[in-house]
């Protein structure tokens, strides 16, 4: 019965992965966004690229942090994600907070739905008004990376961004994150 349940685990946690590479692990990523400001980065960021998934193939998508009323850190931050596919809009609600394991203010922790364990959010680079650079991977017991990069911008077309797509790329690759998996978003005729 043991078994059963962690290879049900081990299958929900990569099949929503955005990135898998089998016998892989994480690299070690450095630096974090030094001084990490979440109330300055609350808002709305439209993708601009992304790691592929199977999940995440609309156009016009958006990450909207939001703080909630009694501005409690813990589970108080929501992540509203909307993609549209074919069209229709589609809204997934995630929980993200302070990573209890790590004392760097931009090491988060995301998670979607009460089944799905925290997976680590790391807030790599931004300037909090142009863009930002998000990332997560984690290991598996299988020995299966799963990862999830994010660069985003606080306009749909990235033109007011504070740093190019080639300065975050070179930044990537000096932290051991592979650049060529990432595609472009369709931010195109969104309403």
């Amino acid at each position: 019965m043991g078994f059963f349940l962690v290879a049900i685990l081990v299958f929900a946690v990569t099949a929503d992965a955005q990135f898998t590479k089998e016998k892989s692990f994480c690299p070690n990523v450095t630096p974090l966004q030094e001084n990490f400001n979440m109330t300055k980065f609350l808002g709305r960021w439209h993708e601009f690229q992304r790691y592929p998934a199977w999940y995440d193939q609309g156009s016009c998508n958006e990450d909207n942090y939001i703080r909630t009323d009694d501005g409690a850190w813990k589970s108080k931050i929501f992540l509203n994600t909307t993609l549209t596919r074919n069209g229709t809009r589609v809204s997934v609600v995630g929980e993200v907070e302070k990573n209890p394991e790590n004392d760097h203010p931009a090491s988060l922790q995301i998670k979607f739905g009460n089944f799905q364990p925290p997976q680590p959010w790391l807030v790599l680079d931004t300037d909090y008004d142009s863009y930002s650079v998000t990332y997560s991977c984690f290991n598996d017991v299988s020995g299966t990376s799963a990862e999830f990069l994010f660069i985003e911008s606080r306009n749909r077309d990235f033109s007011n961004s504070n740093k190019t797509i080639e300065e975050i790329y070179e930044d990537l690759k000096l932290q051991g994150i592979d650049t060529e998996p990432l595609q472009q978003v369709n931010q195109k005729d969104c309403a």
